[in-house]
C-alpha cells in the first residue's frame, strides 16, 4: 500500500512539473503566428489566444506574387479610415493608406497561390470613402485575386453591422480591378445614397454577382454597380419593392455576357430608377416583367439600349406617362419583332422619344390612342425601323413642338400613314418625319390638311393622298 502511494505521488508530481514547465517555456512555433510576415500585438488580454479567421474581408491569391493595395481613385480623402490586416486572423498589423505617398501605403504581397490576407477596421469607421463624394478609396491588385468574407469589416471590426454608415461608402471600391475573380459578401440591409455606386465597374473577370438582400433602396445605391463586368452571366435576385431615384441606373450597363435578367417586382417607379439598367447586355434574350403602373421621370429610359438579343418586350400597362419615361427604352434592339401595347392616353414630354429607334426587325407598330400630345412625345420613335410597313394611326388633331420629329425616318418599307391633324403647325412638329420612307405609298388625312408641299417634313413625295371621310 505504501509503495503504491509513493508511486501515485510521484506520478502526480511529475505531471504538475511538466505542465508548469510547458507553461513557462511556451511554444517556439507560435512566436511568429504571422508565419514570417511580420506582426503587431493584436490587443487581446491573452496574448496566446488564437482567433480563428472570421468573416472579415479576405483576399486570396489565385497566382503567386499577387498584390493588394489601395489607391485614391477620385478627389481627396480627408477622413482616412483606420484599417489593419492579418495573414492568419491572429496577429494584426496597421494598414497604411492615403499617406500622400504611394510608396509608404501598405502593399501586401501574397507569395504563393492560396495565400490570404484579411482586412478589418481597427474599431468602426464612419465611412470608407468620403460621405460627400469628394474622394474615393479603391483597391488595386496585380496578379489574380479572389475576394471573400464580409465587406462590412472595412467599417465594422466585429462584422455585425448591417447598416451602411454613410453616403458613398463603398463607391468605386473595386473599380477597374480586372484581376478580381470573386466578390465579397454584401450583407447590408439598410443602404445609403450611392453606397455601392460603380463598386465593381470594369471587373471583367468577375463571373457572378453577390447577393443583395436589401428590400428598401436609397438614391443611386446600385448605380453602375457592375458596369462593364463582361464576365457576369446571371444577375442577383433584386427583392426590393420600394425604389429610389436612380437606384438601378446603369447597374448592368455593358454586361455583354448576361443571359437572364432578375425579377423586378416594384409596382411604383422612381425617377431614373431603371434608366440604362441593361444597356449593352447583348446576350440578354428576354426582358423581365415590368408591372409598375405609376410612371416617373425617365424611369425606363434606355433600359434595354442595344440589347440586340431581345426578341419580345414586356407588357407596359401604364395609362398615364411621365417625362421621358419610355425614352429610348428599346433603342437598338435589332431582334425585337413585336412591340408591346401602349394603352396610355395621357402623354408627357419625350415619353416615347426614341423608344424603338433602330429596332430593325420590328414589322408592326403598336396603336397610339392618345388624342392630346406633348412636346417631343413621339420624337424619333420608329427611326431606323427598316422592316416597318404600316404606321400606327395618329388620332391627335393638334400638333405640338417636335411631337413627330423624325418619327419614321429611314423606315424604308413604310408605305401607309393615317393622320387626323388639319395643319402642319408648329413648323418643327414633323421635321424630317418621313425622310427615307418607301418611294410610293398611301397617305390618309383630313381634307382640310394642305398636302400641296409634299416632302420629308410633310406628306411623303410620290405617295397617293386620300381624304378621310
Amino acid at each position: 500500500m505504501r509503495f503504491r502511494s509513493l508511486i501515485s505521488f510521484f506520478l502526480i508530481f511529475s505531471i504538475i512539473f511538466l505542465a508548469i514547465g510547458c507553461d513557462e517555456g511556451g511554444s517556439s512555433s507560435n512566436d511568429d503566428p504571422a508565419g514570417g510576415n511580420g506582426g503587431a500585438d493584436n490587443g487581446n488580454e491573452n496574448d496566446n489566444e488564437v482567433i480563428p479567421p472570421g468573416p472579415w474581408l479576405c483576399f486570396t491569391a489565385n497566382k503567386a506574387g499577387s498584390t493588394v493595395t489601395t489607391v485614391i481613385s477620385y478627389g481627396t480623402v480627408i477622413h482616412t479610415p483606420s484599417l489593419e490586416y492579418s495573414y492568419d486572423g491572429e496577429t494584426w498589423i496597421p494598414f497604411a493608406l492615403n499617406t500622400g505617398d504611394p510608396e509608404t501605403d501598405t502593399k501586401v504581397t501574397l507569395a504563393n497561390a492560396g495565400d490570404k490576407v484579411y482586412l478589418r477596421a481597427t474599431g468602426t469607421n464612419d465611412s470608407f470613402s468620403e460621405p460627400d463624394d469628394s474622394g474615393n478609396i479603391s483597391f488595386a491588385f496585380t496578379g489574380s485575386i479572389a475576394a471573400s468574407g464580409n465587406v462590412m469589416s472595412l467599417v465594422d471590426k466585429d462584422c455585425t453591422a448591417t447598416v451602411i454608415p454613410s453616403d458613398y461608402c463603398f463607391e468605386y471600391l473595386f473599380e477597374d480591378c480586372s484581376e478580381l475573380t470573386t466578390a465579397p459578401a454584401l450583407p447590408a440591409t439598410t443602404l445609403t445614397e450611392s453606397c455601392y455606386d460603380s463598386m465593381f465597374y470594369g471587373c471583367t473577370k468577375l463571373t457572378s454577382a453577390p447577393l443583395l438582400p436589401a428590400t428598401t433602396l436609397a438614391d443611386s445605391c446600385y448605380r453602375c454597380m457592375f458596369c462593364d463586368c463582361t464576365g457576369i452571366t446571371a444577375a442577383p435576385v433584386l427583392p426590393a419593392t420600394t425604389l429610389a431615384v436612380g437606384c438601378y441606373e446603369g447597374m448592368f450597363d455593358g454586361c455583354s455576357s448576361l443571359t437572364s435578367a432578375p425579377t423586378l417586382p416594384a409596382t411604383t417607379t422612381a425617377k431614373d430608377c431603371y434608366s440604362n439598367m441593361f444597356n449593352g447586355c447583348s446576350s440578354l434574350t428576354a426582358a423581365p416583367a415590368l408591372p409598375a403602373t405609376t410612371m416617373t421621370k425617365s424611369c425606363y429610359s434606355y433600359m434595354f439600349y442595344d440589347c440586340t438579343g431581345i426578341t419580345t418586350a414586356p407588357a407596359l400597362p401604364a395609362t398615364t406617362l411621365a417625362e421621358g419615361c419610355y425614352s429610348g427604352m428599346f433603342y437598338g434592339c435589332s431582334s425585337l419583332t413585336a412591340a408591346p401595347m401602349l394603352p396610355a392616353i395621357t402623354m408627357a414630354k419625350s415619353c416615347y422619344s426614341n423608344m424603338f429607334n433602330g429596332c430593325s426587325s420590328l414589322t408592326t407598330a403598336p396603336a397610339l390612342p392618345a388624342t392630346t400630345l406633348a412636346n417631343e412625345c413621339y420624337f424619333y420613335m420608329f427611326c431606323d425601323c427598316t422592316e416597318l410597313t404600316i404606321a400606327p394611326e395618329l388620332p391627335a388633331e393638334v400638333l405640338v413642338k417636335e411631337c413627330y420629329r423624325e418619327m419614321f425616318k429611314r423606315c424604308y418599307k413604310l408605305n401607309s400613314i393615317t393622320v387626323h391633324f388639319t395643319n402642319w403647325s408648329p413648323a418643327d412638329a414633323t421635321t424630317a418625319w418621313v425622310a427615307n420612307v418607301k418611294a410610293t405609298g398611301d397617305f390618309y388625312c383630313p381634307a382640310l390638311l394642305d398636302t400641296s408641299s409634299a416632302g420629308t417634313s410633310k406628306n411623303p413625295a410620290g405617295w397617293t393622298v386620300h381624304d378621310l371621310p
